[in-house]
């Protein structure tokens, strides 16, 4: 059996370019994948007529249509017969090694991210009205203030995470603006269904949307991008939007979300008896999903001392929990250099005196309890260093400090009356995002990016300074 994904439609049906073609092969099943591969000046030609199905078509579109219109065209993301569901179930597994359950569960929790309450909440969350991506608003210092999007909005995604390039997709026509993406040979199923299914349930809102491939470092087709755009977003290394900001100084502004690690923290209350399997249970969630490629999985748990229980027991727990996993969502396969990579990083510890070890006997997951001079941060795919700490204050400050600037998510089993009273101190340390164990992968609408703002940093603010149209009626013919 062969299945298909076309997303040489949209604009790329009146611009000639190359394509390029992805296949997967599982058994006698072969998924075939296309996408532009576009010469630079017909990338050109693409985004010029995307800013004219922005000037168009999305322009005059109020919030409430915008959100009705995106929202009804992804509705079939979420019905498990749909097409596309089920072409992203079956051959996600394939191409990311993920497990197929936890491959369903998170495509589920994502998705469910485009209903319209949450669109509304995302922009609700980072502007004053949403009404002012339509037209200026009263502000609070008594003012009026308007917010415009890029007429353009390109991205530059990673392959790590399925479905990553959905999130600006769909923030960009939120914000009216039309997008062009360059997608992951790692991962572009997501994006080639999505683009495919819009044009499939609303053909006028795929005008606004185009999918472009080329191999990294094809210099030429990435300036014409550069220079076709009015925004750039970048997912990737740390080198590589540094790269590309130097390269684009002047032309364009730049979104970029590099390489992040997150951590949990777990105090003493969260091992009793009562509720440490919870806590075992939440914290090996966490490790588990997407074997630790996503930036908010923790790689270092930090557990206080005086419990019921110790942090050793919470980490030989912990080991159990992640052998679970490994029973009913297996860890996907990794190339032999990061196999070879795990075996090494649990086989140096267990040499560390004072230093405890579990791992499964093909290292499939492994768990170290200890106290490291430095951050242990491991080679990933479900590897993880216990830390006992005497505090929640003093004790955790000098962990967050060594991770900044990369530290994005920790999550925290703690008594709230003695969580709020260190978020200040915690924010000043560099945290910039703080939820509970066991959902550190779930984002919630409008989450501060990195400390930033999904909508906001998308946008440019136009204000009216108080008092300024009241000025004016001395202008008016009528006032005299």
């Amino acid at each position: 059996m062969v299945d298909e994904v076309n997303a040489v439609i949209g604009v790329w049906r009146t611009v000639d370019t190359e394509v390029e073609q992805f296949d997967y092969r599982d058994g006698n099943d072969t998924l075939v994948i296309r996408v532009p591969r576009p010469f630079p000046g017909a990338i050109r030609k693409a985004t010029q007529l995307l800013r004219d199905a922005q000037a168009e078509i999305l322009q005059p579109w109020p919030m409430s249509e915008r959100i009705c219109r995106i929202s009804s065209a992804l509705a079939a993301w979420l019905d498990p017969r749909s097409v596309e569901r089920q072409l992203a179930e079956r051959w996600l597994p394939v191409m990311t090694g993920y497990a197929p359950n936890m491959v369903h569960r998170g495509l589920t929790r994502y998705l469910r991210t485009f209903l319209p309450d949450q669109l509304t909440r995302f922009l609700a969350q980072d502007l004053l009205d949403p009404a002012m991506l339509d037209h200026p608003v009263p502000d609070r210092a008594g003012g009026w203030s308007m917010a415009v999007g890029p007429r353009v909005l390109g991205q530059i995604v990673a392959g790590n995470i399925p479905g990553i390039a959905l999130w600006h997709m769909v923030l960009g026509l939120l914000v009216k603006s039309a997008v062009i993406t360059r997608v992951s040979r790692h991962e572009p199923l997501m994006a080639a269904l999505t683009h495919q299914l819009i044009h499939r349930t609303d053909p006028e809102l795929a005008q606004l949307l185009a999918l472009v491939y080329w191999p990294a470092g094809d210099s030429l087709r990435e300036e014409a991008l550069f220079d076709s755009v009015d925004r750039l977003v970048i997912y990737g290394s740390n080198s590589t939007i540094s790269d590309i900001r130097q390269r684009v100084a002047g032309r364009v502004p730049v979104v970029g979300y590099g390489h992040r690690v997150s951590l949990t923290v777990i105090g003493r209350e969260a091992l009793e008896e009562l509720v440490i399997d919870d806590t075992v249970r939440r914290t090996g969630r966490d490790v588990a999903l997407w074997d630790q490629a996503s930036c908010a999985s923790p790689h270092a748990i930090l557990v206080e001392e005086g419990g019921k229980h110790q942090p050793k027991e919470l980490a030989e727990r912990l080991a159990a929990e992640l052998e679970r996993w490994e029973i009913k969502e297996p860890r996907g396969p990794v190339p032999a250099d990061v196999a070879h990579a795990i075996r090494d990083w649990a086989d140096q510890w267990e040499w560390t005196s004072n230093v405890s070890v579990w791992h499964h006997p093909d290292y499939r997951w492994a768990v170290v309890a200890g106290d490291p001079a430095s951050v242990p941060i491991g080679p990933m795919n479900r590897t993880a260093f216990v830390i006992p700490i005497s505090n929640l204050d003093a004790a955790v400050l000098p962990w967050f400090r060594r991770l900044v600037p990369y530290l994005q998510t920790v999550g925290v089993a703690i008594p709230r009356r003695r969580l709020f009273p260190l978020l200040s101190s915690w924010a000043r340390a560099g945290v910039t995002r703080i939820t509970e164990v066991g959902r550190m992968h779930e984002f919630p609408a409008g989450w501060l990016h990195d400390g930033g703002h999904s909508v906001a940093d998308l946008v440019s603010f136009m204000g009216v300074d108080p008092g300024t149209l009241e000025s004016l009626d001395t202008l008016d013919r009528d006032t005299w």
